[in-house]
């Protein structure tokens, strides 16, 4: 027997209501947007037919949040029939400028672009500008920061252009954390192209950020970054800068070091919190002192202090480190511009996760005072830099003292008995205020070391 056309309509619309439910109980749990893979794979394994249900529901949604969980879901998994359905609704005349916002921002998550004018009528435009604006502010900055790692991370650099070129015609700072990532960006014609920019807003918290930055090497960057602070100052002068909110300020709150210096490992925790004991925003840096500078970071928010408690012994514990202590800020501010400092000098690239993660500092100073700590380790003969990597057989013999692995083969001769000797099975000495690394055979390694045991006893007998 033949279903009825009105008989297969009333089974979609029950499908789409029960879908309804599901979205809304997860989104009533508060789990991490992480689940938002899991949750899909369940929607496409109970429900038939979810994908043209959640499209449905994307139209007409009034409820801004599950409109915005169903945006994270299907982009989660993109098919091309998806990519030709979005298209084809944008073209519709009868959709509202909400939802036609809400079908650019997944049509950009889709296929790695933003909508171009032959896939929305040229009259809409803007009002897709504005919508895709008002999608992306209901997201916290981190999880800006990470759809965008994740969802664009491997584009053409023209791609990636193109696509910021749109975010900048908004205007809108909400798109900040994604370019203080690109800033960072290995293709220098990307981080230009933001540097170039940044001009054209017109907030505070972007003049905030250029400012924080650590001096690039090349300098079309350099110049590029020199510009649009000076185009935003005048316009600072001018009373065209909009402000921070005070409720959108944070005030410093906890920060806690850890080292261990004998393998030149350094850990920041830093955070800041909301006004009136709101939620707490933290940022988690491991950096190494001797070579990489910023070695990873990684980002959170809490609600509670006990939250925060939790989680900052979980990380020292993963971590392995010393017990952390609490610094004072201008120390952990001192460590991670350091960090950062050694990272560009010797080459490196910061993580985009770190760039993400250090808007909480945009607004701190610069620690002009000096801690005592050393960061970047040479030869202590030739005053080659000194890395460890699989393709360096460099020599660390203390946290300040190393030989590259040049001045490291030179050493064939024992320099006590002048025994020839295999450089790598020596007994190096040095110290950190001595141009010259001493190595020596075994046999006088152990003959020197009786002489110092007998000394030690023979003043112990003294006393």
């Amino acid at each position: 027997m033949t279903a009825r056309i009105d008989d297969t309509l009333e089974k979609r619309f029950r499908n789409r209501q029960a879908l309804r439910e599901k979205l809304k109980g997860f989104l009533n749990k508060n789990l991490p947007v992480e689940s938002v893979y899991h949750l899909n794979q369940t929607i496409s394994e109970k429900f038939e037919g979810s994908e043209d249900a959640l499209l449905d529901m994307l139209a007409v949604e009034t409820d801004d949040n599950l409109a915005s969980l169903i945006i994270l879901i299907l982009s989660n998994s993109p098919q091309p029939k998806t990519v030709k359905a979005v298209q084809k609704i944008l073209k519709s005349p009868r959709l509202s400028e909400k939802a036609r916002g809400r079908f650019a921002a997944l049509l950009m998550l889709l296929q790695g672009g933003a909508p171009d004018n032959d896939k929305i009528p040229n009259d809409q435009t803007e009002q897709v500008i504005k919508s895709l604006e008002s999608y992306w502010d209901g997201i916290d900055p981190i999880e800006v920061g990470h759809i965008w790692l994740s969802e664009y991370g491997k584009v053409s650099p023209d791609e990636k252009i193109a696509m910021l070129a749109l975010l900048f015609k908004t205007g809108s700072v909400s798109y900040l954390p994604i370019f203080s990532m690109e800033l960072g960006s290995p293709d220098l014609k990307i981080a230009r192209f933001v540097a170039e920019n940044l001009g054209v807003l017109n907030h505070e918290s972007a003049l905030l950020m250029l400012k924080s930055l650590p001096e690039f090497p090349n300098t079309a960057l350099r110049l590029a970054i020199e510009a649009s602070i000076k185009k935003l100052e005048r316009k600072k002068r001018n009373g065209e800068l909009a402000t921070l909110l005070p409720t959108e300020k944070m005030d410093f709150y906890k920060a806690y070091t850890a080292f261990e210096e004998d393998a030149g490992h350094a850990s920041v925790i830093f955070a800041k919190q909301k006004p009136g004991g709101g939620s707490i925003h933290v940022f988690f840096t491991l950096i190494d002192t001797l070579d990489r500078g910023i070695l990873s970071s990684f980002g959170l928010n809490m609600e509670t202090s006990a939250e925060f408690v939790d989680t900052f012994h979980e990380f020292s514990s993963r971590h392995n480190m010393i017990s952390h202590a609490e610094s004072d800020k201008s120390f952990a501010i001192w460590l991670l511009q350091q960090a950062e400092a050694l990272s560009i000098e010797r080459g490196y690239n910061l993580p985009p996760e770190y760039l993400l993660n250090r808007r909480l500092i945009w607004d701190e100073k610069r620690v002009s005072k000096n801690y005592g700590i050393k960061f970047g380790l040479k030869c202590c003969e030739c005053g080659q830099l000194i890395r460890f990597s699989k393709k360096n057989r460099d020599v660390l013999l203390s946290n300040q003292v190393a030989l590259c692995h040049e001045c490291m083969e030179k050493k064939t001769k024992c320099e006590s008995c002048g025994a020839s000797i295999n450089p790598i099975k020596g007994y190096a000495m040095g110290r950190p205020d001595l141009a010259h690394v001493t190595v020596i055979c075994e046999k006088c390694y152990k003959s020197a070391a009786a002489k110092k045991k007998n000394r030690k006893k023979n003043k112990d007998n003294s006393r």
